[in-house]
């Protein structure tokens, strides 16, 4: 086994080295700045509740792209988790200052 590890390491290329650099440092850029664009554009009440969906929505991609069936209790936690956050947005208020 360590030598089909070693066998891969070395088709690594410096090309392919930056590749995957790069790759990995936009990976979070990049979700984080199309939430901010959206932030910007939607209430807060509705990018709340988009955000909240999230938990769905990768578990419908990981079975609709991936063919990764989930079980029961993986299920129920991500209709829980959706539940609490439409919940916390639907229900969160702002104190305003009183002067």
């Amino acid at each position: 086994m360590l030598a089909a590890g070693r066998a891969e390491l070395g088709s690594v290329t410096w090309p392919l080295l930056l590749m995957m650099l790069a790759l990995a440092l936009l990976h979070p850029v990049l979700p984080f700045s199309l939430e901010l664009l959206a932030l910007r554009r939607l209430t807060a009440t509705a990018f709340g509740t988009l955000m909240s969906l999230e938990p769905a929505i990768a578990l419908l991609s990981g079975l609709l792209l991936l063919g990764q069936l989930p079980g029961i209790a993986p299920g129920f936690g991500v209709v829980l988790v959706v539940i609490a956050g439409i919940g916390a947005t639907r229900a969160g208020t702002c104190a305003r200052a009183t002067r």
